[in-house]
């Protein structure tokens, strides 16, 4: 997920704090119909190596 998504629809994120231009609903199909394709790219042969560290939802939002 690119950085400016998350900015934008991170967790607590409002409409109201934009800072740049919301994606259009285009690009944001596009994203969704392309993302299992690169979820198989990024994790080909990872899936069944153990996590160094547990991941939680706390991990998604901006810093």
């Amino acid at each position: 997920m690119t950085k400016s998504y998350l900015e934008l629809f991170g967790m607590g994120s409002s409409p109201h704090q934009w800072k740049t231009e919301a994606p259009t609903l285009q690009e944001i199909r596009n994203y969704l119909v392309e993302q299992p394709i690169r979820i198989q790219k990024d994790f080909a042969g990872k899936l069944e190596e153990e996590m160094q560290q547990p991941f939680g939802t706390e991990d998604l939002g901006p810093k």
